[in-house]
């Protein structure tokens, strides 16, 4: 299932929400959408892991920003 989940990611990257400083997050309204045509099951596992991607993505954004 976290095969599906790396895909759904892979796919829905670029889904980004900015703000004043930035990337803020990102469009989990997409990733629910492509997560359903996958047939990947949005239970509080797929939520956790997404918020793992989140915070990682946000966070290497954040650091080459600051180079």
């Amino acid at each position: 299932e976290n095969i599906g989940l790396w895909e759904c990611f892979t796919l829905c990257a670029s889904q980004i929400r900015t703000g004043l400083a930035g990337v803020c997050g990102l469009d989990w309204n997409v990733f629910i959408r492509v997560a359903d045509d996958f047939n990947i099951n949005t239970n509080a596992e797929f939520y956790a892991l997404l918020q793992t991607f989140e915070r990682a993505f946000i966070e290497e954004i954040h650091k080459k920003k600051s180079k």
